[in-house]
């Protein structure tokens, strides 16, 4: 065990430690932005900053077409809507809830697949088996949850063998590479946040990517008729889903220190590697792995199915000490549909078991080593 002495974990000044990202701009960066905008009178509707975020997004994620929306549920909620013509969505009875929102709001029924057992990834067995016993499921919608990535050449082997949509909610996982590729061009369509709590931000926002040309011009209409390319797709419904110039002009500022973001939060981690004694209670989940490559947004900790009872006490614990942690996603599913929960056992300890720590901009080596010691001191007086 690391010994940290009390003097280098003071938390007295009261600052609340909190799980988002929170790299955010400059007030330099915002008085620039500010400037720009009240000279070219563009506020909103495909100004010119839009279409300069969606040029860069485009080059810095390898990917054809980048539509940048109002926020990463919008943008899930148009993308469901130019893919998904009917029948029902495939989607793990694990994520943040707004996956499941968006379905709902275009209509769609829900069918749950499982997790692996301590990962947030899908597992294949239990979407191979929802496929091929519900012949109804014609779309799949993958969310890529704590800054890692599923595997990605299974899971397009399976929605090609059984002819389904693959859509990924990639709103947790901005910037992060599979295979030596970052993350944008994988299924129909990839949907990210820009949301004041992820790697880049524009405090609300997201946006939608894909290398099909036609499916990149129907996503343009179906967000507003501003900006909209081409005219072979008439929407019955828009979305009103566009992005203002002030927000793509902070966007813009966030994309290019995202360098500089990514390498602070892999220290971060690290250190909380370092510094935290799991023993054989919980395990510190890693996001990283010979073919994917994370942005460190996200630290969790999987707590051990024999301990997880103590999973609530201890993050009331980290609260009252102005570590907000975070029990991500402890939800009701059951609210979008009526499968017993019984059937997804996987989905449901991950829900009992684990919790997410504070990283980001905020958080310095001094901070990791007072929420170590809290958690360190909270399980070593268990005498467990």
């Amino acid at each position: 065990m690391i010994y940290i002495p009390i003097e280098m974990t003071d938390n007295s000044l009261g600052n609340k430690l909190h799980v988002g990202q929170l790299y955010v701009p400059a007030f330099e960066d915002f008085k620039g932005v500010i400037d720009q905008i009240s000279k070219t009178n563009y506020y909103t509707n495909n100004g010119p900053l839009l279409q300069q975020l969606e040029r860069e997004l485009a080059i810095y994620l390898g990917v054809k077409y980048v539509l940048a929306v109002t926020n990463g549920t919008i943008g899930l909620m148009i993308a469901l809507e130019a893919i998904h013509k009917q029948g029902s969505i495939l989607t793990p009875r694990f994520s943040f809830p707004a996956t499941m929102n968006a379905i709902c709001m275009i209509g769609a029924n829900i069918f749950y697949c499982d997790t692996l057992r301590f990962s947030p990834n899908a597992c294949l067995v239990s979407i191979e088996d929802k496929l091929k016993n519900n012949k109804d499921i014609s779309t799949i919608l993958l969310p890529n949850l704590w800054s890692t990535v599923n595997n990605i050449d299974e899971i397009s082997c399976l929605s090609n063998k059984y002819n389904v949509n693959l859509i990924y909610d990639s709103t947790q996982s901005f910037s992060c590479s599979y295979k030596g590729k970052r993350i944008a061009i994988n299924g129909n369509a990839e949907v990210f946040s820009f949301h004041a709590t992820k790697l880049i931000t524009s405090f609300e926002g997201g946006c939608i990517t894909t290398n099909n040309r036609y499916l990149y011009e129907k996503l343009s209409n179906i967000r507003s008729s501003y900006g909209a390319v081409g005219h072979l797709y008439k929407p019955v419904k828009t979305a009103n889903g566009r992005m203002s110039e002030l927000q793509a002009g902070l966007c813009l500022k966030s994309l290019s220190k995202i360098k500089s973001s990514v390498a602070h939060n892999k220290m971060i981690f690290n250190l909380y590697k370092k510094f935290l004694n799991p023993k054989k209670i919980y395990i510190i989940f890693e996001p990283s792995t010979r073919i994917i490559e994370s942005n460190y947004q996200y630290v969790v900790l999987i707590i051990n199915p024999n301990y997880n009872k103590f999973r609530d006490r201890l993050k009331d614990v980290l609260n009252k000490n102005n570590i907000l942690a975070r029990s991500y996603f402890n939800y009701d599913f059951s609210v979008f549909n009526n499968e017993n929960p019984i059937d997804f056992p996987c989905s449901i300890e991950l829900s009992r078991s684990t919790i997410c720590l504070p990283i980001g901009q905020q958080i310095t080596i001094k901070h990791v080593q007072y929420v170590a010691y809290i958690i360190n001191n909270f399980f070593n007086n268990l005498n467990l």
